[in-house]
């Protein structure tokens, strides 16, 4: 189809363009004007830039293999058919992910334009059947490897097959998609009762025990506790007493007795706190005895799927472990709760991925604007940053001070008013709020860790655990 020279001459020039191309998905992430191209066309571009294989960037391995081409068209030209072939299979893996995951991406299509012009310009008809073979193992290979990375196992999952509840213009509403929209409240409840049945459980189980040792003694519940279990009592000591009074200084403001009457009725409860723990312990030591045992579950944390394309992210997209935060600028909670997730990135590096989703709640005047500025900060690569002055902020916010903040941080301040006056990212902040709504979040801060949906400030110890559990399941486990 091609002579000997012009086909070296065109697979140079592909080499040459998608070199450039991969270079330039990966200058994305730093050079402002690039990435105002990419997000002209969607926000797929600032997700799938992310992505690695084996640790490495996308970007990084297409800048590698358009090296290797050049190199082929230059020395090796019997290699460059299957080259193109292994191309072409992690080009089809590609292609499957970013449709999957709706995720548009400009470099993704303009390097896969580029793969099928090497398809043809190095097409051996002798080779056809090797190439095929060398193809389709590409593709299996990079699918397996790319699958938990891109989240390509979802398109295996079957429909929605629970109980339909309600129809609405003929739309079936379906009990799995009820729960789904009160997942955190459902949890929530599912936790009081389970407390409910745990704590009446534990009563029991603890008076059981008490009552079969008695019996085997031959002696009484009462006798057996204050003969066995507590024989001389419990003292308290004034210093408790004081303990308890200053870790409890503003509910002894309500006290309308006399300071010698509270001490008197601190001490009294304190006694019995203590007893009732000598004889939950005594208790524990006889569960062996006795092969006592607690079956009941704790509620698991709702399981969802959120959309992260074109979401501001820390860390590598193929992190073991993605940890999601919706959000609201002015939330003191979601303010307090800053310093936990910080120590989640510096303790868990790049285990961990932080990806972060606005939500900004009606009653707080300016957080969607904030949202919007933050948004606007991360054109010119400073999201993170503008993000921390604005959760250190606590006074109002409105738009002077927003652009003030710009100019501290030594943005452009002519792209970054252009960008929060004309609204830019209005609708994506209104996304992620839809977004909230749809799988149940219901309050800021809320986390998402692996799919589960956590409400509330979580502390860094609890955070550490649920993400420690997550690191520790068998390999492809959900």
């Amino acid at each position: 189809m091609f002579g000997e020279r012009l086909q070296g001459r065109v697979l140079f020039g592909l080499s040459v363009a998608g070199f450039v191309i991969s270079a330039m998905a990966g200058l994305s992430e730093v050079l402002p004007w690039l990435q105002v191209m990419c997000r002209s066309v969607s926000d797929g571009c600032a997700d799938t830039v992310r992505y690695t294989l084996l640790k490495v960037p996308f970007w990084a391995w297409g800048v590698g293999f358009y090296l290797l081409l050049g190199l082929a068209a230059w020395k090796l030209r019997k290699g460059v058919a299957w080259l193109a072939a292994v191309a072409t299979g992690v080009e089809v893996t590609l292609v499957w992910m970013m449709i999957s995951l709706d995720l548009p991406c400009l470099f993704c299509v303009a390097n896969l334009v580029i793969v099928l012009m090497l398809q043809v310009v190095a097409f051996q008809r002798h080779l056809t059947w090797q190439t095929v073979s060398a193809a389709s193992l590409s593709f299996v290979l990079s699918f397996f490897l790319l699958a938990d990375t891109a989240g390509l196992r979802k398109i295996f999952s079957g429909p929605d097959n629970s109980e339909v509840i309600a129809k609405i213009a003929g739309e079936s509403v379906t009990d799995r998609r009820i729960e789904i929209m009160l997942g955190a409240r459902l949890y929530d409840l599912k936790k009081e009762i389970f407390k409910l049945k745990k704590d009446r459980i534990d009563h029991l189980l603890l008076d059981q025990l008490i009552e079969k040792e008695a019996a085997s003694r031959g002696m009484t519940f009462d006798d057996f506790v204050n003969q066995v279990i507590v024989p001389n009592g419990v003292t308290i000591e004034e210093a408790e007493i004081d303990g308890y009074i200053r870790e409890n200084r503003d509910r002894m403001r309500e006290w309308t007795g006399t300071y010698e009457e509270l001490r008197e009725r601190i001490r009294g409860f304190l006694e019995q706190q203590k007893r009732f723990n000598a004889i939950r312990a005594y208790g524990k030591s006889l569960e062996p005895k006795y092969g006592a045992a607690i079956y009941l579950k704790e509620p698991q944390y709702p399981i969802v799927e959120v959309k992260l394309d074109g979401s501001p992210s820390l860390g590598p997209a193929d992190a073991p472990v993605t940890l999601v935060e919706f959000s609201d600028y002015q939330c003191p909670a979601c303010r307090a709760t800053q310093e936990g997730v910080k120590k989640v990135k510096s303790h868990f590096g790049d285990r961990v991925r932080l990806v972060f989703k606005d939500y900004p709640l009606k009653r707080h005047k300016n957080a969607h604007l904030a949202a919007q500025a933050a948004r606007c900060a991360g054109d010119q690569s400073r999201f993170w940053d503008y993000q921390d002055v604005l959760f250190a902020w606590e006074q109002e916010l409105d738009v002077t001070q927003l652009k003030r903040f710009a100019r501290d941080l030594g943005l452009s301040t002519r792209m970054f008013d252009e960008c929060l006056d004309s609204g830019k990212y209005k609708t994506a902040v209104e996304r992620d709020v839809e977004e909230a709504v749809r799988i149940g979040v219901d309050r800021t801060p809320s986390f998402i860790v692996n799919g589960k949906l956590i409400v509330g400030g979580p502390s860094f110890e609890r955070f550490e655990k649920i993400i420690e559990e997550e690191l520790n399941k068998p390999k492809g486990k959900s």
